[in-house]
């Protein structure tokens, strides 16, 4: 049975200078003459990016058709529904949840690594102690002394790992981005089913209310003989069902309370949501974004960006680790010889120092490390081909959204239009009433439908507000703070300041 290829034997070439004495100074020079120059000539090797040039339309194919206003601000697109108390939510949400808190804190630690990376090849020092008895046990030795490495980092292998931290970084970054996109959009969705409850709860009032009016004046149709018992029956099945619709709308109140108050990291819900307020109707507007700001705005595909530049980075180390790597070393170890049990008695010191570079050449691997380079290449195309997959399905899914814009707002036009139908139908029935050529029954009949149209009218409307948060989700919209205070302080979730988000050039 053939042994795997990491259980054979490597063959590699090391040299380590011996020695170096003052009076070998020149010997020093030229050898460490020698390893600049092939620094000098190699430090121009670097992993290029891949181009992630990707084709994408001029213009959205579906558009907001007959838009009057100008487009909301991307990064506060909520701003649009003119609500206070909405605006409120959101700047607590972004200061006080603590998923961001904990997002913050992990870029804070990903800014230390990214800023400290560059050290890996600037020269380490150390010192060291240890005791070695002789064969004999007759004596020993106390040795204690510096020493020093300095990885060159050569055949772009420096400039890699440079890559890799960065894009790390970015990577966090983006993250952190997409939590604060997908927050924005939760409050909005729950601040919006809050309002659209509390407006269904009143209207059902009012419809409980005037079918008890109708049930009176059934009751007395049938004490007079002018009705029967089935017509009461209904009307008492459909104030029931009324009833529980309203119980069912109260819930969602109670729940989107809560839903709010996670959301701003509190442990109670806010009092003052219990106050209803009526929920806005969205004006038309414009979309002045088109797909390529897609691959600057959204976090997803800057995440996948950073994804391809890790995978670059990682082959760039792969194919650096196919060439020798040189590092310059240096130390300078002090001796004492311990005789006798446990005495310094004519004990003796000694000192000595080295100075030269450490050259590590693999010969041969049997293929491991050219085999772990064409994987990394086969990564890195992969990661390419998941960032073009990415850059595509948000495309389609801002045109997807954008169709769903456009179908609530038909309905919600064409419920508007039910709505003023009924409101002119019930003020016709109110003046026949007044001129008692028809009964107050009718008029009630008239009003429970204008009340059952604005009911609907409350549900698409909230639908169309929806589809609304589902499009602007999908371009990306939130604000964008710094994300982590600077190195050395602790995260301040009060203090936010606006910092563009980082991207890697290629």
């Amino acid at each position: 049975m053939n042994p795997h290829p990491s259980e054979l034997a490597t063959i590699r070439v090391k040299t380590k200078s011996p020695l170096l004495r003052q009076r070998y100074g020149s010997t020093l020079f030229a050898r460490t003459a020698l390893v600049f120059s092939v620094m000098l000539l190699t430090a121009c090797a670097h992993n290029t990016p891949p181009d992630l040039t990707q084709h994408l339309p001029e213009h959205w194919q579906h558009q907001i058709p007959e838009a009057k206003l100008p487009a909301p601000d991307l990064h506060a697109w909520w701003k649009s529904f003119h609500a206070p108390d909405l605006d409120v939510l959101i700047d607590q949400s972004l200061k006080q949840n603590l998923t961001l808190a904990a997002a913050r804190e992990h870029i804070r630690a990903a800014r230390i690594l990214t800023e400290n990376s560059p050290n890996k090849f600037l020269p380490d020092l150390h010192l060291r102690t240890d005791d070695l008895p002789s064969p004999s046990a007759t004596t020993s030795y106390f040795r204690a002394g510096v020493d020093s490495t300095w990885e060159l980092g050569l055949f772009g292998k420096r400039a890699a790992s440079q890559q890799i931290a960065q894009s790390e970084l970015v990577s966090v970054e983006a993250q952190t981005q997409m939590a604060r996109v997908s927050l924005v959009a939760e409050v909005v969705r729950a601040w919006v089913a809050l309002r659209t409850a509390q407006q269904q709860v009143l209207l059902l009032n009012q419809m409980i209310d005037q079918i008890q009016q109708q049930i009176s004046l059934g009751q007395q149709r049938i004490e007079l003989g002018l009705s029967t018992s089935n017509s009461l029956l209904a009307l008492q099945s459909n104030q029931s069902h009324q009833i529980k619709l309203r119980l069912e709308k109260q819930s969602e109140i109670d729940q989107a309370i809560e839903q709010l108050a996670l959301l701003q990291g509190r442990d109670i819900g806010d009092p003052t949501l219990v106050q209803p307020t009526t929920l806005p109707v969205i004006a038309d507007f414009s979309i002045e974004s088109i797909p390529a700001d897609l691959i600057r705005i959204r976090p997803d595909i800057q995440q996948a960006e950073a994804s391809v530049l890790q995978a670059a980075g990682q082959l760039g180390v792969a194919k650096a680790q196919r060439y020798p790597s040189i590092s310059i070393a240096g130390s300078y170890m002090y001796s004492v010889q311990l005789l006798g049990k446990f005495s310094f008695h004519n004990s003796s010191v000694h000192g000595v120092g080295s100075f030269g570079p450490e050259i590590d050449i693999p010969l041969f691997d049997w293929g491991q490390r050219k085999a772990k380079a064409e994987a990394q290449g086969a990564e890195l195309n992969a990661a390419v081909f998941s960032y073009r997959q990415t850059v595509l399905e948000a495309v389609h899914e801002v045109e997807s959204s954008i169709a769903s814009v456009n179908a609530q707002r038909q309905r919600t036009l064409e419920q508007i239009k039910m709505t003023h139908t009924a409101q002119h139908v019930l003020a016709a029935r109110q003046s026949l009433t007044s001129l008692g050529l028809a009964s107050k029954l009718d008029m009630l009949d008239d009003q429970q439908s204008l009340l059952q149209t604005q009911l609907e009218l409350a549900e698409i409307n909230k639908d169309h507000a929806l589809a609304y948060i589902t499009m602007y989700k999908a371009l990306g919209g939130a604000p964008i703070y710094d994300p982590a205070p600077p190195l050395g302080k602790s995260s301040n979730l009060s203090k936010d300041a606006p910092l563009p988000l980082s991207r890697l050039g290629g």
